[in-house]
């Protein structure tokens, strides 16, 4: 004889589930608690201006996906990162500027909660740029 508390109480495993997965689908959309899931990455990028740096807006730099946009101080902060790395810090000079020739990628180390400093970066002008080489 089957037990007729068989079908009822499977059903009702069943609806808690889906309102358990529910609950925590709505958690992170506040902000507080992908915070906590994720990282953050904070640096200044530079350009030389009459021999000496100074800071350079609009700058976009991107991290392990996440893009962040250099404000007119040219400091930038990158959230949402996946803890994790190292991931190589990709930089996208606005126009008439340049990563210097040389220069090593930028790696970071990102960890969950934190804000993850990122050395400063010093463009130049294209037109300091030495010429390609000849063919």
């Amino acid at each position: 004889m089957r037990n007729m508390w068989q079908w009822p109480t499977a059903a009702m495993l069943l609806a808690g589930c889906v309102a358990l997965a529910a609950t925590l689908a709505g958690c992170g959309g506040g902000g507080e608690g992908t915070a906590l899931l994720t990282g953050s990455a904070f640096g200044v990028v530079r350009v030389y201006q009459s021999g000496a740096p100074v800071g350079l807006g609009n700058v976009t730099i991107t991290i392990n996906g996440q893009t962040g946009v250099s404000d007119a101080t040219g400091a930038y902060r990158v959230d949402g990162i996946t803890p994790g790395g190292p991931y190589t810090v990709t930089i996208t000079p606005p126009t008439g500027s340049a990563l210097p020739p040389g220069m090593d990628p930028i790696t970071v180390q990102i960890v969950a909660g934190q804000t993850t400093v990122v050395p400063d970066v010093t463009l130049i002008d294209e037109g300091d740029l030495p010429p390609d080489p000849p063919y």
